[in-house]
């Protein structure tokens, strides 16, 4: 049943795409008539007293009697509820976006993304902030914080995710390495003094000509 009520987290696409499932079983007793029982399917599962069954009545002949040109003209008036829906559902989520404590950093790398297409341009600011207070890992947020200049304004989802991706990925292998979960019982105060002891280990490695050299050599 459609009922075309805002609110209502209906999808007229789905709706739409129901109706014509279920007829085209009968789409051979039909003949002639199919389009006439598809309509009658369709104006069945409108509910009634609700807006797109008054709507429905308000139609001209012309569009009640040809499935196509109700189709479209039953999309141009209820599909933008589908839009309306998937934006609110996207503001309650960034809402209550954060970590998952058993969740991994590239899973909620790629939550974030999910979520930012969904989200209006204007609000993809705030998605940056909440993807940072979300982390809900110390050492990762206090390390975010410094190599952002403890400024978002401005910085992308992009952005972002590629700090974060150079603090928890071993340094210099990228993606490729899968990310840690949340390290739950561990001090923090050790992890982040643990964390810049290896990146200094690594760059003080990257300096020495010899390590270069070596490097190089294992690449060919």
């Amino acid at each position: 049943m459609f009922e075309g009520s805002r609110g209502s987290r209906e999808s007229a696409k789905d709706f739409i795409e129901e109706v014509e499932l279920f007829t085209e079983l009968q789409r051979e007793n039909y003949g002639a008539k199919f389009d006439k029982y598809r309509i009658l399917v369709f104006r069945t599962k409108l509910t009634a007293g609700k807006p797109a069954s008054a709507w429905y009545s308000t139609l001209p002949i012309a569009t009640r009697t040809n499935w196509d040109i109700l189709k479209q003209a039953f999309m141009e008036k209820f599909g933008k509820v589908d839009t309306e829906a998937v934006v609110y559902d996207a503001l309650r989520e960034l809402t209550l976006f954060e970590r998952r404590d058993v969740e991994t950093a590239g899973e909620y790398i790629s939550r974030a993304y999910e979520l930012n297409d969904k989200l209006p341009v204007e609000m993809h600011s705030m998605l940056v902030t909440k993807f940072i207070m979300g982390l809900k890992n110390e050492v990762w947020t206090q390390m975010m914080s410094v190599t952002l200049g403890g400024k978002t304004t401005g910085k992308t989802l992009d952005n972002v995710v590629q700090h974060l991706k150079n603090i928890v990925y071993p340094f210099g292998q990228g993606e490729s390495v899968h990310l840690a979960p949340r390290p739950v019982e561990q001090d923090s105060n050790k992890l982040l003094a643990h964390s810049i002891s290896q990146l200094r280990k690594t760059l003080s490695e990257m300096s020495d000509p010899q390590h270069s050299a070596n490097s190089t050599h294992g690449r060919r």
